[in-house]
């Protein structure tokens, strides 16, 4: 039992708040009662006097054998968090740095992933992947039977995913695909002298087989026509039959012009416009039956290897590849149909 001296100390005690943030801190309720403070080292179990003690009754020898070790001290689990946008910063802070020292390889893994998600951006914006790939094309020996190409010879693009939801890889693969698969069939279209649309990319090509150079404007044409690709995705394929289908019924509007001006005879309407209507219709079914396509066929002729890869390969790929060229020649068939229109509607 306590002595009453100690027994209102003691009931005080018990309503003292205990702090382990910082050490124990003894709060009395008292105001005239200063405070204690005790730190937490003092605190610790595993103080430096804390050691493993000789079992009761056991030699001395034996007893310091099964002392307890005393307790490792805890690792500083200590965590910072850093912005992505200081870590070009703190690179270029750490490699300027003269003295040698370790950085943790959390910081390279992170830093890493921050350049990964950048690259494509990057390479894009200086248009440095695409020339290298036109740069890659520009010595391969031109052929005409070799530069028939079937489907999915250069890779295949993914046109369910999202673009931004594609990996960097799969960018780049994809890009690949578009510029290859173009070039070889405008290096093609040297065969076919009255394909009505020309871009700027065709003509860089043309400028190209001249020179032996790859000129920038055909890399800023190819970057433009990338950038579309991203854009409009899947579209820029699933568009060439909404395109062929309305070439076709202009087609039809223009047979139906000639037949009606067949027997006509006046004053504004002669031989020369009958001639001209014909071959404009015939321009149109020329079109419609894929020019680029009929050129590899005659190229192939007989050879096995060429007749293979040409079994394998879809027609109107360069509309296909091409948002601009097929926008190209559907403004051009339009002009047609309204250029004979008016003359129609004025004889």
């Amino acid at each position: 039992m306590l002595p009453a001296a100690l027994v209102a100390c003691t009931e005080s005690t018990k309503k003292i708040p205990i702090q382990s943030h910082h050490g124990l801190l003894l709060q009395p309720e008292s105001a005239d009662i200063p405070a204690i403070s005790y730190p937490a080292p003092l605190l610790s179990i595993s103080s430096k006097n804390a050691k493993g003690g000789r079992p009761k009754g056991k030699a001395r020898g034996g007893g310091k054998k099964k002392g307890k070790k005393p307790a490792k001290k805890t690792p500083d689990n200590s965590r910072y968090i850093i912005e992505i946008k200081d870590f070009i910063s703190l690179a270029e802070y750490l490699s300027a740095y003269e003295r040698t020292f370790s950085v943790p390889r959390a910081f390279f893994s992170t830093l890493n992933r921050v350049i990964r998600a950048q690259l494509y951006d990057t390479l894009s914006f200086c248009y440095y992947y695409t020339a290298s790939i036109l740069d890659a094309l520009a010595p391969i020996p031109w052929e005409e039977v070799s530069g028939i190409h079937p489907e999915g010879i250069f890779g295949v693009c993914d046109s369910e995913t999202a673009w931004e939801a594609k990996s960097n890889q799969q960018k780049l693969i994809e890009d690949r695909v578009i510029i290859s698969e173009l070039w070889y069939e405008t290096l093609l279209l040297e065969n076919v002298p009255d394909y009505p649309c020309t871009d700027e990319f065709i003509r860089g090509v043309r400028e190209f087989k001249e020179t032996k150079k790859i000129p920038f404007s055909l890399v800023f044409a190819a970057q433009v026509n990338l950038d579309i690709h991203h854009c409009v995705g899947d579209y820029a394929e699933s568009s060439v039959s909404t395109l062929l289908k309305q070439i076709a019924s202009m087609h039809q509007i223009l047979k139906s012009y000639r037949e009606f001006q067949e027997d006509i005879i006046g004053p504004h309407w002669d031989d020369n416009d009958q001639i001209w209507l014909q071959s404009t219709k015939e321009g149109f079914e020329w079109f419609l039956n894929d020019p680029l396509h009929r050129v590899k066929t005659l190229v192939v002729d007989n050879d096995q290897k060429g007749l293979e890869s040409l079994s394998r390969t879809e027609k109107w790929r360069l509309l296909r590849r091409s948002p601009v060229i097929a926008g190209l020649a559907l403004h051009y068939h339009r002009a047609e149909l309204h250029k004979a229109g008016l003359k129609v509607t004025n004889a």
